[in-house]
């Protein structure tokens, strides 16, 4: 590629990447903006809207001691399961300062993708002020209000919802807004402890 007489050599980003990705499975698959932590073998979804805390919950569980299995976008399979999406979590500024533990560690931490799993629970993100309050959602909510963080939706609605809702069949949804870092790592904590 040249620009006013200089060359320059196209390096893929990240947004290059999942773009690339995005082509592959939007017709297949659900993509969902939402992070994925597990501990014991029971995974839990963080599902919400850019800048509503997915990622500083979902690291503030992994210095905890959870596993970080996806920041940003999970694949909900046809049969509800779900699947990270393998690439780098950026620590950003907001995430540093709500974390100071993060402060002196790398700012890119790399992760795996791992198999499909089935989730205990989904959370949705509402707006992170006030006092904690964390509801349950009845199924037709719950899958209305992933379908909006579905980036392939308009692409195949119908198998979009058929996946979610199996989704929520198989894992309790919740209404999460407001509190603390700390209110919203034992509010999830208690979620996947919590016999069903």
């Amino acid at each position: 590629m040249t620009l006013a007489g200089e060359r320059f050599r196209a390096v893929p980003t990240d947004w290059d990447v999942v773009a690339a990705f995005f082509e592959r499975v939007r017709r297949r698959r659900v993509v969902l903006h939402a992070a994925a932590v597990e501990r014991r073998g029971r995974t839990l979804v963080l599902a919400g809207a850019h800048g509503r805390g997915k990622s500083t919950l979902a690291l503030a569980l992994r210095l905890r001691g959870w596993r970080l299995l996806a920041d940003d976008l999970v694949v909900v399979e046809p049969d509800g399961a779900v699947q990270a999406v393998e690439r780098p979590v950026r620590i950003k500024r907001g995430i540093a300062k709500a974390l100071p533990e993060l402060r002196d560690g790398p700012s890119v931490l790399p992760l795996r993708a791992s198999g499909p799993r089935r989730a205990r629970a989904v959370i949705v993100f509402g707006p992170h002020r006030g006092r904690l309050r964390l509801e349950s959602m009845g199924a037709g909510a719950a899958v209305g209000a992933l379908a909006r963080l579905a980036w392939n939706f308009r692409d195949v609605p119908r198998d979009v919802l058929a996946a979610l809702a199996a989704l929520t069949r198989k894992a309790r949804a919740f209404r999460l807004s407001g509190g603390t870092v700390p209110q919203r790592c034992a509010a999830a904590e208690e979620l996947v402890d919590a016999r069903r």
